[in-house]
Formats: structure tokens, C-alpha cells, sequence
């Protein structure tokens, strides 16, 4: 009897171990932290790889909107800034509010650059020249090292980070900031594109041959499944839009071809990348008519919906983007603007947000307990 007692009272508090892990997992970055103190058992509970990936994992579902936001970036003169909006404010509050993102190795007259947002982490460029890591939930950054080689004398070579990117390797388990460096020797005045992967685990930076993105891609790429894609304008007479990608867990270089839209004049109509539903999606904006996105399925496109002008009347910029897509509807920016569009009504509702400048660049965030 006394056996069997034992063994009731060890699966009962098994059970009540189980039962709190699982609360805990639903509960906010912020009210975590706290909780860290309770106990010994907590801190290590709060603390370890399970944990945090079972959070990260209730955090990024769609009934928990109010861990999920948008971070946007604004240059004015000698102003650079990071804000943060609230997706779950976004979709059901007509008034919404920014925050103030006080990111690390802050510089007013230094710019900053949105590399990437991903399990929680967000990568930024620096001046054009420095790459951090950054948790704003827990507020934990690292400065990655010197992206220029250690035996290449600042001195005799200049550099800028032309193109970039930020993602996960599944394969390994591990964070990847890809850059593309615009380098000239001073002495001689030689210029040269190098590739350069980062990996978070060896904390280095080694040279990939094969990815040298030319100038007319965009500058930051879009991370989806593994991949960074980066949208190309089209060359003379060919009427499509190239992309190109980088496999971050097989670490190699590819194409892949833009949609193609039918009846399109050349320079009519423009594109920009993003993701819905979990897969690479383009936004193909024909101006003064409508809005297509297009998604890529089992490596073919296929156009899932139209915004008709009538329905939504963007103005025909260059700079609107797909933000993210919940419950049938849509988040797009453009300008200083969010657009909220319900696809199933066909109705909008504009979020206009008084700043000096426009959004520069536009990423989605969700927050985790990740550590760097």
C-alpha cells in the first residue's frame, strides 16, 4: 500500500508539473521573466530548449495576435528609428499606437537597416557596416564581428553592405545573416562584390563564392522555408520578373522565375516580395487598375486574389507592400499608411500614421524567449 501510494503521489505531481509547463508556455515573454524568480525549478523550466521552442511555437499561432507585430523603419534627417505596432491592434482597434524601439548601438546620425525577423530575433545593419542580433522581448543583443576580413586593414579597404538577408537553418539548428559587401581597395582602386554567411553556432563569418547579387536586386531578402529570395527588375525586352535565392541549409545559390501576368505593358506594373500563409508570395501592383498576389506552391505560382482599385484605392507608389495575412485579412503599407483588407467583403480601413517620413522597410515580428 505504502508502494502504491508513492506512486500515485509521484504521477500526481508528474502531472501537476506537466500542467503548469503548459500554462506557462501561453503566457507573455514579459510576465515570464518575472516568473523566473519564483523558483529554482521555474528558472530552469523557463530557461531550457524545450521550453522555448514550445513557446515559440504558441506565440507564432494565430490566436495569440497579440504576441505578433510589425517593426517599420523611418529616416529623416539625422533621425533613424525603429517602431513597433501591434498586429492584434492593427486588425481589430481603429486607433493605433507606435512604440519606440530603443535598439541596440543606437546613433542618431547612423542609419539603420531591418536585415530580417525571425523566431523572435531581429537582425539589423548598422551604419551599413555592423550587424547585430536582437531579442526586444528580452532585450538581449550581440554585436556580431567585423563582417571585413581581420587581415584586411580598414585603412586600405572600404566597404559597404549592398545586400543582405536573416534566417533559420533548420538542418542545423542555427541563425544565418547573409551579406553581400561592396569592397574597394584604396591603394589601387580595385572594386569587388564578396559574399559573406554568418553563423550564429561558430560565431564567424565565412565566404560564399557562389552568391553574388548584383545591384539591381532588392536590398533585403525575404526569408520563407528555409530560403532568402531576393525579387530582380527585368532586363530589356523580357517581361518578367527574375528572383534569385539562397538555401540556407545547403548553403547554395539559385533561380527561380518571377509570375508572368498576362496583358502587362513593360514598366507598367511593379513587384514586391513577401509572405502569406507561409509561403513566398508577390505582390504585382498594376497601377491605376488593380493589385495581384501571387503565391508559390510546390515551385509554381498561382494567383490567389485580385485588389481592385475600385475595392481599395492605393495610391500608386512603389513602396506598398504585404505586411502579413490573418483570418481572411490582409495588412498592406504604403507610405506612412497601414491598409487593412478584408478579402471576403472587399472592404478596407486605413490606419494613417503621422510621421516626418514614410516606412522605409516593413518586417513582421513575434516574440519568443530565444536566447542569442
Amino acid at each position: 500500500m505504502e508502494i502504491n501510494k508513492k506512486i500515485r503521489d509521484t504521477i500526481a505531481e508528474k502531472i501537476a508539473e506537466d500542467i503548469i509547463e503548459e500554462i506557462l508556455s501561453w503566457l507573455p515573454v514579459k510576465s515570464l521573466l518575472k516568473f523566473r524568480c519564483v523558483s529554482k525549478s521555474w528558472r530552469s523550466l523557463i530557461g531550457s530548449k524545450r521550453f522555448i521552442k514550445t513557446h515559440l511555437k504558441n506565440s507564432s499561432t494565430t490566436s495569440n495576435l497579440k504576441r505578433h507585430g510589425i517593426i517599420t523603419s523611418t529616416y529623416g534627417s539625422y533621425n533613424h528609428k525603429l517602431q513597433y505596432y501591434s498586429l492584434h491592434s492593427l486588425l481589430h482597434k481603429h486607433a493605433i499606437h507606435s512604440i519606440d524601439f530603443n535598439y541596440p548601438y543606437i546613433y542618431p546620425r547612423h542609419s539603420v537597416d531591418i536585415v530580417g525577423s525571425c523566431n523572435g530575433l531581429v537582425c539589423l545593419l548598422i551604419n551599413r557596416k555592423k550587424f547585430i542580433l536582437w531579442n526586444p522581448s528580452t532585450r538581449k543583443s550581440r554585436k556580431l564581428p567585423d563582417v571585413l576580413d581581420a587581415d584586411q586593414s580598414k585603412h586600405e579597404f572600404a566597404f559597404d553592405v549592398e545586400k543582405y538577408g536573416f534566417g533559420f537553418a533548420e538542418s542545423d539548428d542555427n541563425c544565418k545573416v547573409l551579406g553581400v559587401l561592396f569592397v574597394m581597395n584604396r591603394r589601387i582602386g580595385v572594386l569587388e562584390r564578396v559574399a559573406k554567411l554568418y553563423s550564429l553556432k561558430s560565431n564567424s563569418w565565412k565566404r560564399i563564392e557562389t552568391c553574388k547579387t548584383c545591384a539591381t536586386f532588392d536590398d533585403s531578402g525575404t526569408f520563407v522555408n528555409g530560403k532568402l529570395y531576393w525579387g530582380r527588375k527585368p532586363f530589356k525586352h523580357h517581361y518578367g520578373f527574375d528572383m534569385d535565392f539562397f538555401d540556407l541549409d545547403n548553403e547554395v545559390y539559385g533561380k527561380i522565375e518571377h509570375p508572368h501576368p498576362q496583358g502587362i505593358v513593360k514598366d507598367t506594373f511593379h513587384t514586391t516580395l513577401g509572405v502569406l500563409g507561409g509561403y513566398l508570395c508577390v505582390l504585382c501592383s498594376l497601377y491605376g487598375v488593380k493589385r495581384d498576389i501571387w503565391v508559390l506552391k510546390q515551385e509554381s505560382w498561382s494567383k490567389v486574389f485580385s485588389i481592385s482599385y475600385n475595392d481599395c484605392p492605393l495610391q500608386d507608389r512603389f513602396d506598398t507592400k504585404l505586411c502579413t495575412g490573418v483570418n481572411g485579412e490582409i495588412v498592406l503599407s504604403c507610405g506612412s499608411t497601414f491598409i487593412v483588407y478584408n478579402l471576403k467583403d472587399r472592404l478596407y480601413r486605413l490606419h494613417e500614421i503621422s510621421y516626418p517620413c514614410d516606412f522605409e522597410e516593413v518586417n513582421t515580428y513575434v516574440e519568443s524567449l530565444v536566447s542569442i
